[in-house]
């Protein structure tokens, strides 16, 4: 499998430092809840307009902050509409390339937008997003309902993976809740309470043609096999320990060659051995994920087994990162296409 890539890429990762030793034992995953409550939708009932629902988020495209109006009706449905869609799918996706990677969007809906407008709007495309839409930015309910109206439209077209701020307890800490609760055209309880239900049945992977695994944060010494995933129950909620939680906190690091405890405090570090060792297992050639800024908007680790991909360009306006999303060919030829900030100290490396 090929990388086509301009510039040198970066191979090195924010080094983590902790030093501890563990021993694992037998993994039980959690059960969902007997009694989850049902979801009030219906798709053969479903009429309702989700062609002028997406193109609203067109109409003034620009930087800056502006906020979208929206009715509560139609933005409750769509999201129902989403969450039934993610009740439907397995823990594990499986889809095919040809297919568009993206990574990390915390809120930067001009940025997502562009990505639409650069590399194509779904169902002309397929795109598998490895999470994070809320929090950090200031238009997260914008960048989770244009997704969501795509996702509840043309589901076989685009997949929404959970990451790490997909849960209440930690988007409740870092923004999205007050996000939802400062808006003065929605019911901000009612609205961030949706989310949260929707987010409870986002599946943690998927896998590309069988050889690309996409996850938000990284792979976990408790999976067996991937049926063990696919069969995994939803609803999840705020998991702290387990597959789930594994694979939206690990981050891989060249300091270790096997696994060891995640100074995040949920997850693993995992090293070259451990990912070598889990590709041969599972049969896959590369490890794609999000989860951890990067200044070319990509990083890539151990002859490119695994690749990080940051789609979040001037990251919080703190950062002057590239941003990059990975296009994925039929024959699962890769090619890091760039989002480069207009300044040109943002990215040397580009």
């Amino acid at each position: 499998m090929a990388i086509s890539r301009r510039g040198n890429a970066s191979d090195t990762i924010v080094q983590r430092t902790q030093s501890a030793s563990a021993e694992y034992g037998v993994f039980r995953p959690p059960q969902a809840r007997r009694t989850a409550t049902p979801i009030e939708y219906n798709p053969k009932t479903d009429n309702f307009d989700y062609l002028k629902f997406l193109d609203m988020h067109y109409v003034d495209v620009g930087p800056g902050v502006k906020t979208i109006t929206y009715r509560e009706k139609d933005l409750l449905h769509v999201i129902r509409a989403a969450t039934w869609r993610f009740k439907e799918e397995k823990m594990l996706i499986d889809t095919t390339a040809p297919a568009i990677i993206v990574g990390d969007i915390h809120g930067q809906f001009n940025d997502l937008v562009s990505i639409f407008l650069v590399m194509g709007r779904p169902p002309a495309k397929k795109y598998v997003f490895l999470g994070d839409y809320v929090d950090r930015g200031a238009m997260a309910v914008e960048c989770a309902a244009l997704l969501f109206g795509y996702k509840a439209k043309y589901p076989d077209h685009i997949f929404l993976l959970k990451g790490n701020h997909e849960n209440a307890r930690t988007n409740r800490k870092y923004g999205f809740q007050q996000v939802c609760h400062n808006r003065t055209d929605l019911d901000g309880i009612k609205l961030w309470a949706a989310m949260q239900r929707a987010f409870n049945y986002l599946s943690v992977a998927a896998l590309v043609s069988d050889k690309i695994l996409c996850v938000h944060g990284g792979i976990t010494p408790h999976l067996t096999s991937f049926d063990v995933l696919r069969q995994h129950p939803k609803p999840v909620r705020n998991p702290y320990q387990g597959l789930c939680s594994d694979m939206v906190w690990s981050d891989p690091d060249t300091a270790y060659d096997f696994w060891r405890p995640n100074s995040r405090g949920c997850g693993f570090f995992f090293g070259r051995r451990t990912t070598e060792d889990f590709c041969e297992r599972f049969g896959i050639d590369m490890i794609v994920r999000g989860h951890q800024v990067c200044l070319e908007g990509y990083s890539t680790l151990w002859d490119k087994r695994v690749v990080t991909i940051f789609s979040a360009p001037c990251y919080t306006n703190d950062y002057k990162n590239a941003g990059c999303v990975l296009k994925v060919a039929a024959n699962l030829e890769c090619e890091l296409v760039a989002l480069v900030p207009d300044y040109p100290e943002a990215s040397p490396g580009i």
